[in-house]
């Protein structure tokens, strides 16, 4: 589950790439101005065949960085609410480095995670990358559980000189997920 806020200003279209990659348990909040409020047939089509839920937000109001300041102060408004997922900015913009880097960190933020990339194809490679991850070290941790169970049998074996059993509770069963 990931929150992908975009800054349509700065990467247009480009920056809905990976769109069709989204599930329905994501969600993509598109900010644009007069500035930049068209969209490449692709990119419609694109957004038609998501799963993910999109929203549009025009910034009619405001000068210089209207855009910029709304969509931090949605990504605040987010993590407010106590919703530990992932959330990307989707910019080129290294100004919201300072709003990622801001959360990031602090308890307030929970479990969240913020990040900046530029568009939404590059955040599923980035999702999928920490997915992998987090797989390698669940799997090692259940190796590393397996022979300390098992170095933990052969003290109960030499101790009683006996091996093991459920019975007298000195028995380890893991399951691997």
């Amino acid at each position: 589950m990931a929150c992908f806020l975009v800054d349509f200003e700065n990467v247009n279209s480009s920056g809905l790439a990976g769109i069709t990659e989204l599930s329905e348990d994501d969600s993509v909040y598109i900010f644009y101005t007069v500035k930049a409020n068209s969209l490449t047939f692709t990119a419609h089509m694109d957004i038609m065949k998501s799963k993910a839920k999109v929203e549009y937000f025009p910034v009619t109001s405001g000068g210089r960085n209207a855009l910029d300041f709304q969509l931090a102060t949605y990504l605040g408004y987010f993590i407010s609410r106590g919703a530990e997922m992932e959330y990307y900015i989707i910019s080129n913009d290294m100004g919201f480095d300072f709003v990622k880097n801001f959360w990031n960190g602090r308890e307030e933020s929970g479990n969240a995670g913020i990040r900046r990339t530029n568009n939404i194809s590059k955040a599923m490679a980035d999702i999928r990358s920490r997915n992998m991850e987090n797989e390698l070290v669940h799997d090692e941790l259940v190796h590393e559980a397996y022979v300390l169970s098992e170095a933990a049998g052969d003290v109960v074996k030499s101790e009683t000189g006996d091996a093991p059993d459920s019975e007298n509770g000195k028995s380890f069963d893991f399951i691997d997920e």
